[in-house]
């Protein structure tokens, strides 16, 4: 038999324990929620107001862009079929539709970008609601296509910017910068 004083050191104990177990759970939720916050926003960068770049995303990660980074529109620059993990444009446009976003498929080949991507991708900017997040395989085309299309635009921004601004989202249009001038240089004035 266990004597009263005993018992109530155990009572006390435990009394005792589950309120700091509670308070611990709750703290590893926190910082584990904390933690998902931060890496969602790290997953996407700004390359120009209302405009975004992210690697490959999967139709879940619609409602979150909508409702946690206010984004009205996608711009989907994977081709269909470069990778079996890969989810179709098809069903991200149904998805991100259901979503309540617009969604653009201009699928844009690895390697040196086509004059004729740079033309679809400025009509779809043009008519997506901003904020709108571009995406690919690792956001290198997009943001590559992105740097193009500035580069073409009437009061766009200079070489010099846009190159920073992708580099600021952690990626490289290196590759494009004599056609990010060339383009620059053709811009048709006011």
């Amino acid at each position: 038999m266990i004597s009263p004083l005993k018992a109530f050191a155990i009572a006390l104990a435990v009394g005792a324990a589950v309120p700091l177990a509670y308070a611990g759970k709750v703290r590893f939720d926190t910082m584990q929620a904390e933690q998902a916050d931060r890496a969602f926003e790290s997953s996407y960068k700004k390359l120009a107001p209302g405009v975004y770049v992210t690697a490959q995303i999967k139709p879940d990660d619609l409602a979150r862009f909508r409702d946690r980074a206010e984004i009205k529109s996608v711009i989907d620059l994977r081709p269909d079929g470069e990778a079996a993990d890969q989810t179709p444009s098809a069903r991200m446009a149904t998805e991100a539709r259901k979503s309540g976003l617009e969604f653009s498929y201009v699928p844009t080949p690895h390697g040196r970008v086509p004059g004729e991507v740079v033309t679809q991708f400025d009509a779809a900017l043009a008519h997506s609601r901003k904020p709108v997040l571009l995406y690919c395989r690792s956001g290198s085309r997009a943001a590559r296509v992105w740097a193009l299309s500035e580069a073409s635009r009437v009061g766009g921004l200079d070489a010099a910017v846009i190159l920073a601004a992708v580099r600021a989202a952690g990626l490289s249009a290196e590759t494009e910068k004599a056609e990010i001038e060339q383009r620059i240089a053709a811009r048709k004035p006011n």
